[in-house]
């Protein structure tokens, strides 16, 4: 760029333009594929009380802006657990291990054509032989149950 302040501006500038050029285009992109449904939208739930097996345990409870899917993740002695609820009018809920932590943002937003857990959701239903009430899910209004992997029973309510 040499000694030569103006040259040196002009470059700042247009990078400056690249680069509010590239965020309003971002913007855009998970404007629209909200608006079409393509991307879900979860926010923590600040007071969530989570239990393993009737004891209180440390983790975190994500809901999704539709409410019809959360993710929990639970601080267990392994290491984190994380779990997908989904829940859909006239079907049965089922839960998916997503095997590790997920979550960690207070905000954060995922992809309907790829969630986060559904590449383990082939492996978790042939683990419940294709059966999604054997992990004992129980939704009641701002309360999930369900049996994690170890069949301990994990409560959240908030």
């Amino acid at each position: 760029m040499g000694k030569n302040p103006k040259i040196r501006l002009k470059v700042v500038k247009a990078a400056a333009m690249l680069l509010l050029l590239s965020v309003v285009l971002a913007a855009t992109a998970v404007v629209y594929a909200t608006t079409k449904g393509r991307i879900i939208w979860f926010h923590a739930v600040s007071s969530a009380l989570l239990t393993d097996d009737g004891n209180a345990t440390q983790g975190s409870v994500h809901e999704s802006s539709d409410h019809n899917a959360t993710l929990i993740t639970l601080e267990r002695n392994g290491g984190p657990e994380s779990y997908w609820i989904q829940m859909s009018e006239g079907r049965p809920g089922y839960v998916l291990d997503c095997l590790g932590r997920k979550g960690e943002f207070p905000v954060f937003f995922v992809s309907t054509l790829l969630p986060p857990c559904a590449v383990n959701q082939e492996t978790e239903l042939q683990r419940n032989g294709n059966d999604p009430s054997k992990r004992r899910l129980v939704r009641q209004l701002r309360r999930l149950e369900f049996l994690a992997d170890d069949g301990s029973r994990i409560t959240a309510s908030w």
